[in-house]
């Protein structure tokens, strides 16, 4: 029992770790996607690779001394917003049911 423990633990890291690498190379919140990743390690994994490159814009702020530009990310539309709350409730209910099967399962031995 413990050598399962031990190996969830390391599929979680692993799972974290690689969520937040791919999602800092898509200037996504790698600390976000890390913790997504830890939580559901494969279904974190395929959701941070499939979203698209975030995209930055160069924003002009003016100040009192002189004119700088700065990055900003674009904020997704509501629309967009509401459709990955959507998938994101699905993966939970579908997490929500995997998990419910396994300790089925696993207190019938």
């Amino acid at each position: 029992m413990e050598i399962l423990l031990i190996i969830g633990i390391i599929i979680a890291l692993a799972g974290g770790v690689l969520s937040g690498v791919v999602a800092s190379a898509k200037n996504r919140d790698p600390l976000v996607w890390g913790i997504t990743g830890a939580l559901f390690p494969l279904l974190g994994l395929i959701a941070i690779a499939g979203m698209p490159m975030a995209q930055t814009m160069q924003v002009l702020s003016p100040t009192k001394q002189n004119d700088h530009v700065e990055e900003g990310v674009i904020e997704a539309s509501e629309e967009n917003k509401k459709e990955g709350i959507l998938w994101l409730g699905f993966l939970i209910f579908i997490l929500f049911v995997l998990t419910l099967t396994i300790l089925w399962f696993g207190l019938k031995q």
